[in-house]
């Protein structure tokens, strides 16, 4: 790489490091007291570093996208799975294309913004694959039942993941005693998948599994106590 490509992107970082810094004290009013202002900071900025896309985004949506984790206490540590800035090129009302950041929640933050809700003892999701015994009963007295396979879901790393999916499900017990839990088929978050932006990005690519989770967490959040983070978790989404 030539010095003249990498100045361009060097004064990109100094100026998106300025940014962050100068929104040190909105970032600390707007976060919850559990997550630190300055961890808060590095892991963005970390996290801009390594996906230099973003750098080519409005320095005003990916700000807008950072103060939005911040309102929600999401990290977007890639890592954690609470949450994902994630680079799209937006049509605008003049015709021309524009690189943009969204915030994108994961599955481990869904789950953290309905704990918030203060009735939520504990949440969970998993993936049901081909070889897992697995069993559903509705009615008055709903069971949920899943047992792993001894195999693994695929015999190697170059088989697809998704090949093997049946479903998803997520579940939570309540304070309270009581339980709720939603089951979905693998169509079912096809289709999800096909209504979402980045329905071919690598988030469904690389990570089906973690998408099949985060959209049975989805589907449960619409039965249990919601935290206003939640619900604005979901229109983001």
């Amino acid at each position: 790489m030539s010095s003249q490509q990498i100045v361009p992107l060097r004064e990109k970082v100094s100026t998106v490091r300025a940014l962050i810094e100068k929104s040190k004290g909105q970032f600390a009013m707007a976060l919850p007291a559990y997550v630190k202002v300055d961890q808060f900071m590095r892991v963005a900025m970390t996290t801009i570093q390594k996906n230099p896309d973003l750098l080519q985004c409005t320095t005003q949506s990916l700000m807008g996208a950072l103060m939005e984790a911040a309102q929600l206490g999401l990290q977007v540590d890639g890592l954690l799975g609470e949450a994902y800035v994630v680079p799209f090129n937006n049509k605008q009302k003049d015709g021309t294309w524009r690189k943009e950041a969204q915030l994108i929640p994961g599955y481990k933050g869904f789950m953290k913004l309905a704990r918030n809700s203060g009735q939520i003892s504990t949440i969970k999701a998993e993936v049901v694959y081909a070889k897992d015994h697995f069993l559903v009963i509705d009615g008055l007295e709903p069971k949920l039942e899943h047992v792993r396979s001894e195999e693994p879901p695929v015999p190697d790393d170059k088989t697809p993941i998704a090949d093997a999916v049946r479903g998803a499900y997520a579940i939570c017990k309540m304070k309270d005693g009581s339980t709720q839990f939603v089951f979905l088929w693998k169509w079912q978050i096809e289709r999800a998948r096909a209504r979402s932006q980045q329905a071919g990005g690598p988030a469904w690519t690389k990570d089906y599994p973690e998408m099949a989770k985060k959209t049975a967490v989805r589907r449960l959040a619409k039965y249990i106590p919601q935290s206003t983070e939640l619900q604005r978790a979901a229109a983001l989404d």
